[in-house]
């Protein structure tokens, strides 16, 4: 909870928070989805043919940070009298490709800042931790995924700016065995 906790409290530019964090912990689904992760998403093939597996994919907490770079998550503005924050996903409309790739930079830039903040809260509470970006841009297309992610953004997903960003392992140490 503390390093949740973290990760949300990060700073956003204008607080857009233009990502998703999904919290993989040793649950049975977490368990089967890390157990996914490690042996179709995060494997390469090294140079002597043999296959190498992530094993931090399998460590106790794994977050995996997707961005979402809606135009609904852009803050149009703060009321005076309230200090309400004010969201129009009308207003909100993003036509041109420009402001498309801006949104899906911020969104970037503020996933890595919370992860960021995740990792050092981890490490500073003993814990050790490894970011994961081998094999990422296939997590979108594995089945898997699939119902995990419709879930989450809707069925269209695969049309959107949906992206992985980077997975954060935490655990007891980045190179012991996690079980």
């Amino acid at each position: 909870e503390t390093i949740l906790a973290s990760a949300r409290m990060a700073p956003s530019k204008n607080k857009i928070h233009g990502y998703k964090i999904f919290a993989l912990t040793n649950s049975e689904e977490g368990k089967h989805i890390k157990q996914q992760l490690c042996n179709h998403i995060t494997k390469y093939k090294e140079q002597d043919g043999s296959m190498t597996y992530l094993m931090q994919t399998l460590a106790p907490l794994v977050l995996i940070y997707m961005l979402d770079p809606s135009p609904e998550h852009q803050m149009l503005g703060i009321t005076e009298k309230t200090g309400k924050e004010i969201y129009s996903e009308e207003e909100a409309k993003i036509t041109d490709q420009r402001d498309k790739y801006i949104m899906i930079k911020n969104s970037l830039r503020d996933a890595m800042i919370s992860a960021t903040y995740a990792q050092l809260t981890a490490e500073g509470l003993g814990l050790g931790t490894a970011f994961v970006a081998c094999g990422l841009e296939d997590i979108i297309w594995d089945r898997e995924f699939e119902q995990f992610f419709n879930a989450a953004f809707g069925e269209n997903y695969r049309s959107r700016s949906i992206e992985p960003a980077v997975i954060l392992c935490i655990g007891q140490s980045v190179y012991r065995d996690w079980e």
